[in-house]
């Protein structure tokens, strides 16, 4: 279950449904840059600083970082998917970048209409 894998071909189990599957590795050299893994990080607690949460440790050297955070939020199966189906750590921690900064524009502005929606009809 910790190893991710491609379908070759669905198969019939008794009274289940299996699976011929091959396994589904990085492409050689994959080490992201320097520069992505603070980036992801600095994504990760931006986001955990907009919905005042802990930032928890999450360790800046782990394999598959781009994983870790991922875990951390709450992502549309869509998303989800194209992270693993990603084969280079680079890639993948560009588009949690993206995820996390979009979360984050998301919740940015939901809370500033709040805001103005409790001060709708008052006068300044």
């Amino acid at each position: 279950g910790g190893e991710r894998f491609r379908v070759e071909r669905m198969t019939r189990g008794r009274s289940f449904m299996t699976a011929e599957v091959a396994p589904v590795d990085d492409e050689e050299g994959g080490d992201p840059a320097a520069e992505m893994v603070t980036r992801a990080m600095e994504s990760f607690r931006a986001l955990a600083a907009a919905v005042e949460a802990e930032a928890g440790e999450i360790d800046e050297e782990a394999a598959q970082l781009s994983f870790r955070l991922a875990a951390q939020v709450e992502l549309a199966p869509e998303s989800k998917q194209e992270l693993l189906e990603l084969r280079s750590e680079q890639r993948r921690l560009e588009m949690v970048v993206e995820l996390l900064d979009g979360v984050r524009q998301v919740l940015v502005a939901t809370r500033e209409l709040g805001e103005r929606a409790k001060k709708n009809g008052s006068r300044l």
